[in-house]
């Protein structure tokens, strides 16, 4: 076997560990979803969290989500209020959760989705950022729309 043939034997094996954890990663059984399709501006909205790892999750304790605007053809970050600091990251237990927010009272004819990122194997009682987390992913809603009233 030339060097060459070993070294891109090496560069497929890797690139295949990397696809194999990719798909591993996209597989975690983590779904996020909006209560409904549509909804008014400045209504009180939920957005449902369903965990079947086998083992609770924990999201950050200030802002468990990132709510995005669909905006010059890209979705961007919808600005909050900031955080005065770092809260203790909330642990989401196997099963069902929701994570209440009001919507942007701009968003009337808009598209909106959000972005949880979630820590697993994590320590309790700490802030996300230094719990210890064994691992981290993120899981994207389906979208939805601000229109009048909700509909």
């Amino acid at each position: 076997m030339a060097a060459g043939d070993r070294v891109g034997g090496a560069a497929i094996t890797g690139l295949l560990v990397a696809l194999w954890a990719s798909a591993l990663a996209a597989g975690t059984p983590v779904r996020v979803e909006p209560d409904r399709a549509r909804y008014a501006p400045g209504q009180q909205a939920v957005l449902r969290v369903t965990n079947e790892t086998g083992a609770p999750v924990w999201v950050p304790g200030c802002r468990p989500f990132e709510l995005q605007v669909f905006d010059d053809d890209r979705f961007r970050a919808v600005r909050w209020e900031p955080c005065e600091r770092e809260a203790k990251a909330t642990r989401l237990p196997v099963g069902a959760s929701e994570l209440p927010f009001t919507v942007p009272a701009d968003a009337s004819g808009r598209v909106y989705r959000a972005v949880l990122t979630f820590g697993s194997g994590c320590r309790d009682g700490l802030p996300l950022s230094g719990a210890g987390c064994k691992g981290f992913a993120s899981r994207v809603s389906p979208s939805f729309r601000g229109g009048r009233g909700g509909e």
